[in-house]
């Protein structure tokens, strides 16, 4: 399919846009020839029509292996992104399916070919993506949340050892106000004695109850 603007027109011919026609029908050909006659550059970045994307990323995109392989055999750049969301080409061939392509044969068969030529020549993935693959919890956000995982736990610890120490202190607390003056104590002490027989052999130890803890603390 020939793509070309009427030659007869005053205006000047895009071939930029030609050029992403010619991706979308997969015209081998006219690409071809427009980069042989350097009429376009390589690493053009569509303005808006095409979604930000650059001659590369589109034919990647359309799981279009023959151009990739053909702008990649004239030195299109492997890693320079499309205008949206800053993808590579390498982000776009492992995010395509099943997000915008059907997971066909044919398909996947189409995606791992590019993969495999886009890593050949040098293609790589955003620097997040890359860390993201690793089995490694290395992303700084894993990190993030590991130091946030031990400041809940650390906090839960103290909390509950507070709670521990409170209640011992009221507790202690509690005891002490509940405990008589040593003058109180002989009172009691000695009421107490004064009830039992002069001749108890419990009179001796009478006394535990009432002195035995007068020195806790």
């Amino acid at each position: 399919m020939d793509f070309y603007s009427d030659t007869s027109s005053s205006e000047s011919i895009d071939y930029d846009t030609d050029t992403f026609n010619a991706i979308t029908y997969n015209d081998i050909d006219l690409i071809d020839q427009y980069i042989n006659e350097n009429l376009i550059n390589l690493n053009h970045r569509d303005g808006g029509n095409y979604g930000g994307h650059t001659f590369l990323t589109r034919a990647v995109f359309l799981l279009r292996l023959e151009v990739v392989d053909l702008l990649l055999n004239w030195g299109a750049n492997p890693n320079f992104p499309e205008a949206i969301n800053g993808n590579t080409p390498l982000d776009i061939a492992y995010s395509i399916i099943p997000s915008f392509r059907p997971e066909t044969q044919e398909n996947v068969l189409l995606r791992d070919q590019i993969i495999q030529l886009l890593v050949t020549n040098g293609g790589q993935r955003k620097q997040q993506d890359l860390s993201s693959l690793s089995s490694e919890p290395s992303d700084p956000d894993y990190s993030l949340m590991n130091n946030q995982a031990v400041t809940i736990i650390q906090n839960m610890i103290r909390e509950r050892q507070n709670k521990q120490r409170s209640g011992i202190l009221r507790k202690n607390v509690g005891r002490r106000s509940a405990d008589p003056s040593p003058t109180e104590r002989s009172r009691m002490y000695y009421e107490h004695i004064n009830k039992l027989d002069p001749f108890d052999p419990y009179r001796q130890y009478a006394h535990i109850p009432f002195f035995s803890n007068s020195k806790r603390k």
